[in-house]
């Protein structure tokens, strides 16, 4: 249970408020942008409270700047006050979230640039019963939060060492990345993750730390401890690593990799977490082209959806991990059932266009026996005998693998793309990518709908971007 439940990482519920109820009701009326209510999924009854989502936490976001002012104001309003006392809850965080880039004042954004507020239910009952009470008092509900984590495929097992065999470049030859003139220079992707370790063989700008939102920090290290080569260094690794012993590691070498921790040691975090990751990673600060985030959750967290729909006004694809829930068993109630943000992919409900789910294949071409095979699943890329970088800076051959090491292949061929042509949208990067990809490059022996357009094609999706 815990070395399939460790792979996961974060999930949320939100509630929008804008001066509260009138102010609210009337911006619903005008504001054109898709409205965030939390669409609780038939799946939702059958997660376990406290393991698969907070029972006692409601999250929010509050429609004013996103500055430590007003953060601090709001313990101190009134309605705010009436509102936590008539629904029982209690307010325990006021948190301002990263603005977008060209959104520095947060006035055509849904989520970056706002305050994110945590509630606290203050007796032990239904958390969705607290959603509808103050749902009632005039405030959107956008969903609960939900605890995740990351690991390896087969978590435990070791990893192979470092050789020279062609085992060790077979991802890269098999997508054909090899000796590609754009290697991805001028780009910056951004890695929502346990964090990355600075290694020589990373090109590392700005990061920071939002495990604890409340109090961000620039500690970055990848401290994941589950396995001694970490993860989010192995993620940034395939994207962008150089070469080692003379053979290529990572897609695209020449990218910057910005560090996002999002996820504590034991590979654990939150949706505040990973949604401060993502506006942080559209800020004026690092202004990401390509966001990774090999993770995922049960809930579709409206909050999450918010965040990504803001990443795309700033032309940023988000590249997701469509998870590995066919390694439950076969009788468990997770087994091969979808994850977010992934599986919002595809969903004309939610129309995120500049987001990717990505499943993984193994070596011999076959969709991985681990990986959840669904309807949002946008392409394959390897995910299984991967070689990348550990946080010790050394070379290997990750034999466990994952989608969490399949999406970086996509993430690194974005920062190619956008190499070559840095007016790109994500939508067109989306489009070729997928337009390009292999059909005959995955077998589908394990799920329907799980190979999406096919195996990712590097240098046909170089050639196809004008």
């Amino acid at each position: 249970m815990k070395t399939v439940f460790q792979r996961w990482l974060m999930a949320g519920l939100v509630l929008s408020i804008s001066s509260l109820v009138a102010v609210v009701n009337s911006q619903a009326q005008t504001d054109k942008r898709p409205r965030l209510v939390w669409q609780q999924l038939e799946s939702f009854k059958t997660l376990t409270p406290n393991v698969d989502y907070s029972a006692n936490e409601v999250l929010a976001i509050y429609n004013i700047a996103g500055n430590a002012k007003n953060a601090k104001s709001l313990f101190d309003n009134k309605k705010l006050a009436q509102l936590t006392k008539k629904a029982n809850v209690t307010l325990v965080n006021s948190i301002p979230i990263p603005a977008r880039a060209s959104d520095p004042n947060s006035t055509n954004s849904q989520v970056c640039g706002k305050i994110l507020l945590r509630f606290r239910l203050n007796q032990a009952g239904n958390v969705t019963d607290t959603i509808a009470v103050l749902d009632q008092l005039g405030i959107t509900i956008l969903g609960n939060d939900a605890p995740y984590g990351v690991a390896p495929h087969g978590f435990g097992l070791p990893a192979q060492t470092d050789s020279t065999d062609t085992l060790n470049i077979w991802a890269l030859e098999v997508v054909k990345a090899l000796k590609q003139k754009y290697q991805g220079k001028g780009v910056s992707v951004a890695v929502l993750d346990t964090g990355v370790t600075r290694i020589r063989a990373l090109k590392m700008i700005l990061g920071a730390n939002f495990v604890y939102p409340e109090s961000p920090s620039l500690a970055t290290n990848d401290d994941f401890a589950l396995v001694p080569e970490g993860h989010g260094t192995g993620v940034a690794g395939i994207i962008g690593g150089s070469s080692a012993n003379g053979l290529p590691v990572g897609v695209a070498p020449n990218s910057s990799i910005s560090p996002v921790k999002v996820c504590r040691a034991d590979g654990h975090c939150t949706d505040a977490s990973v949604v401060m990751g993502v506006c942080f990673a559209v800020s004026k600060s690092v202004q990401a082209k390509v966001l990774n985030v090999s993770l995922g959750s049960f809930i579709n967290s409206p909050i999450l959806e918010g965040a990504i729909r803001d990443a795309n006004l700033e032309k940023a694809l988000v590249v997701a991990s469509a998870g590995n829930t066919r390694e439950f068993d076969p009788s468990d109630y997770r087994f091969n059932l979808p994850v977010f943000p992934a599986a919002f992919s595809n969903d004309p409900s939610v129309n995120l266009v500049n987001l990717m789910s990505i499943g993984a294949i193994d070596p011999n071409m076959n969709y991985a026996d681990f990986a959840t095979g669904h309807k949002s699943v946008d392409m394959v890329a390897p995910g299984v005998d991967v070689r990348t970088y550990s946080r010790t800076e050394s070379a290997y051959v990750n034999s466990s693998g994952g989608t969490s090491y399949a999406a970086p292949y996509v993430s690194g061929t974005a920062a190619l793309m956008f190499s070559k042509n840095p007016s790109l949208s994500p939508t067109q990067v989306k489009k070729i990518l997928k337009g390009t990809a292999n059909p005959s490059g995955c077998n589908q022996v394990v799920a329907e709908d799980s190979c999406g357009a096919g195996l990712l094609n590097v240098a046909s999706a170089l050639i196809a971007t004008p």
